[in-house]
This record gives structure tokens, sequence and C-alpha cells, in this order.
């Protein structure tokens, strides 16, 4: 728990190691940041590049806070060293004192919002611009949004997505949505339980087709 927001995370790769990243940064006593991010590709070439991002972003996340400069730079930083990879990531600042958080997103897929109370879905975050990597000096947009009590934040890769049953049949956003959607009202540690174990039913006893991460943030005030 940082301030009054619930933070969990979970990752589990598809194969030894992965290119799924995920990293929860202390900025100050007001802020804190998120990034969750997938590196193009898998295994150890997609551990080194994401491990690579991982340590950028540490350095990068204490120059600004706002999403989009901080992604701006890292891009930047990424490109000479990709060699045409590339990163989907959304980055995201919470201001405890406010009860905001402000983002930003590069070719990722967008967060997942829901509360407690409130039997809806809403799809926030959405890309402004190209994975990092491919094309320097990208400007990214920030937005942002307001926390109300019982809001929770549902940030993911696509491995939870495109996973495939036996028959070859994604899951698809409709079905992370209505996972989400009915996970609302558990503690986030039963939500995240719940859909792996979707995840697990679905794919049956086959190989784990991608890696699955999420972020989940949950603002309890």
């Amino acid at each position: 728990r940082i301030g009054p927001v619930d933070v969990r995370a979970y990752l589990k790769p598809a194969r030894y190691v992965g290119g799924d990243l995920y990293d929860i940064i202390v900025l100050d006593n007001r802020f804190f940041s998120v990034f969750i991010g997938d590196v193009s590709g898998k295994g150890v070439s997609a551990a080194l590049i994401m491990a690579q991002a991982i340590s950028l972003l540490r350095v990068l996340s204490r120059t600004s806070k706002d999403p989009s400069e901080v992604l701006y730079a890292l891009n930047n930083q990424l490109k000479p060293l990709l060699n045409g990879r590339f990163v989907t990531g959304q980055y995201i600042v919470v201001d405890q004192q406010e009860g905001l958080w402000r983002g930003s997103c590069a070719g990722h897929p967008g967060c997942l919002m829901v509360n407690k109370t409130r039997e809806a879905l809403q799809e926030v975050l959405q890309a402004s611009g190209p994975p990092l990597g491919l094309v320097e000096n990208i400007k990214y947009i920030t937005v942002t949004h307001k926390f109300e009590a019982g809001d929770r934040l549902f940030m993911y890769t696509d491995g939870w997505t495109e996973a495939r049953s036996k028959a070859g049949k994604e899951f698809g956003l409709d079905n992370l949505k209505s996972a989400v959607l009915a996970g609302r009202t558990m503690n986030i540690d039963d939500t995240l339980a719940d859909l792996q174990k979707r995840h697990d039913v679905f794919e049956g006893a086959g190989k784990q087709y991608d890696d699955l991460t999420a972020v989940v943030l949950e603002y309890t005030v």
C-alpha cells in the first residue's frame, strides 16, 4: 500500500524468462509512478531489453512528473539500443495529495477502470503514439483522471487477451473486461487469482502462449 492506494502486481513469463516488465517507483512523499510494458519477442533477448528499459526508466522518472515527458526521453534512449525491436508501455504518476493520476501510453493496450459500487467499466489511457524505440522525438500525450473512492485501475499486457485455447481461439478483450468487472467487489488478491484461474481454464493444459503481467491500483479513501 502506498498512501491511499492499494497496489498489486502479477507477472508470469511464458518461458523461463520473458519480455514483460513493470516497475513501481516511489518518487517522494507525494508522488509515485507505475510503468507496465511489453518487449517485442520472447525469451532471453526480450528479457535483456526489459532490464535495460527498467534501468533507464528509474533514472528518467526522477527528471519529470509529467508521464509524457518521461516516455519521450525513454523512447529516445531506447531507439539506438533496440535495432528494430520495440517496447509498448504505459506510465502513470499518482498524486496522493490531490487524489489523481496522470498517464501516458506508447502503443500499449488501454487500462480498464472499474468502481466497487457501480456495474460499469471504462477503457482509459489509450495509446497516443507508437511503441518505444521505433522513431525518435515522438511526443506523447498526458491524460489526467481524478480518483473516486473505490476506483480500481487495471493495467495489463496483451498476454491476457491473446491467450489461446486448444482450438486456437483468443481469450479476447471482452472476456478480460468481464473478468475485471466481475472481480470489482473482490479484494485485489482474489481478483488476480480469479483472473489467473480463468486464463488457465481457457488455455487448458498446453503451454502458456505469452507473458502475463498486470498491475492493479485501488483508491480506498
